[in-house]
């Protein structure tokens, strides 16, 4: 709006007029009409003052509420939708960034709001003729975005150490929680376990759940090939051992040939039989593969005789006995005979015995010993040398 006043030399009058002008002062109109006592002069000087027109500004955003990470738009109304210029957008103090009217509104998108309520204001600075104006506070609700998480390391295979599964998130690099079964304690034990990842961030939120499982472990049974053996050694310890440190069992093929106590072997009997470690696994590893080992056992040693003696009373000699066997003494007086008389016996124990010749009162003797199994199999014969006779 513009009032005026002017007149020719400078003489007091009314009048309007129209022209270009700006808010901040006076301007000096030529050419305009004036009114001035009912007479109409041209080209009469003229002076004017503008006066700004009052505006309102509102402000609204959308979506509200929104994600973070996601684009907001907030959008200022100027009223009169005349007006011409510049919104600017604000968080408190803070310029968020500025938008230019058109046809009555600005707009400024951003997505850079971190999570949590934001109080906005719109900030219209005015323009030639119109006044400025702000808006009222718009709260905007910025709440935690979604992420997704993708498990994995879910198969493993038990080494006695935890296992741990892990977690990929998009975006990428934010923290997770994860428990196993409810526990944030990774589990060692072979089995399977329900797995829970949870997004630890203060912007984004998101779950997500599989299962870990555990195989068992493979072993291995190292057991060496067994040495032949004699009928009457003695008892001995089979040794093997599982690459899992889990004790190891053993079977024999043919029980009358070798039995098993424990890890203790017995020989009984001529033959050969198959010795077969095992270790059936346990919860935490699979049953070794069995490894067999032949055992064979051959007829019993030779008599091992010491000290034979000939006195005037007759003839000894001392033999290494073994349990279960017995032992003859026998003898003929001709070397070439087919045939032995039977002179003393007795039965092994594991100790040295003394077998005597107390009849020997002829001229030349020789002298045999005969050892067999309590069962009356597996005979074996040591005959003493020649020069073990005697002759008198």
């Amino acid at each position: 709006m513009l009032y005026g006043f002017g007149g020719n030399d400078g003489e007091p009058g009314s009048g309007i007029g129209g022209g270009l002008f700006n808010r901040s002062g006076t301007v000096s109109l030529t050419n305009c009409v004036m009114q001035n006592n009912s007479a109409t002069t041209s080209n009469a000087d003229f002076y004017g003052i503008v006066v700004p027109l009052a505006t309102t500004t509102s402000l609204a955003s959308s979506p509200n509420p929104s994600a973070y990470g996601a684009s907001v738009t907030f959008t200022a109304t100027v009223s009169p939708s005349a007006a011409t210029g510049t919104v600017i957008f604000q968080e408190g103090s803070v310029t968020l960034g500025t938008g230019t009217l058109i046809g009555g509104t600005a707009a400024f998108i951003t997505n850079g709001l971190s999570m949590g309520n934001h109080t906005i204001t719109a900030v219209y600075g005015g323009a030639a003729a119109y006044e400025g104006s702000a808006s009222g506070n718009a709260i905007q609700r910025v709440n935690r975005a979604t992420a997704a998480i993708t498990l994995a390391n879910l198969s493993q295979t038990y080494d006695g150490t935890p296992k741990s599964a892990s977690a990929i998130t998009t975006p990428p690099g934010l923290a997770v929680n994860l428990t196993y079964e409810g526990s944030a304690t990774a589990p060692i034990n072979a089995g399977s376990y329900a797995v829970v990842g949870t997004i630890n961030d203060a912007n984004y939120t998101g779950t997500a759940s599989g299962t870990l499982v555990i195989g068992k472990a493979s072993q291995t049974i190292t057991f060496g090939a067994l040495p032949a053996k004699v009928l009457g050694d003695a008892p001995f310890a089979l040794s093997a051992s599982a690459s899992s440190g889990l004790p190891v069992s053993f079977t024999s093929s043919v029980a009358s040939v070798a039995r098993i106590s424990g890890t203790t072997l017995t020989v009984v009997g001529v033959g050969s039989t198959t010795i077969t470690a095992s270790q059936p696994g346990n919860g935490n590893y699979l049953a070794a593969a069995a490894v067999p080992q032949t055992l064979i056992v051959s007829g019993v040693a030779p008599i091992i005789i010491t000290h034979p003696q000939l006195t005037s009373q007759g003839f000894t000699v001392e033999v290494a006995t073994m349990p279960g066997f017995s032992y003859t003494l026998e003898y003929k007086n001709i070397v070439t005979d087919a045939n032995w008389s039977v002179s003393q016996k007795v039965t092994g124990d594991g100790t040295t015995k003394i077998l005597a010749d107390t009849t020997a009162s002829i001229a030349a003797r020789f002298y045999r010993i005969r050892g067999n199994e309590a069962q009356g199999s597996n005979l074996f014969i040591q005959q003493l040398p020649v020069e073990w006779g005697h002759r008198r």
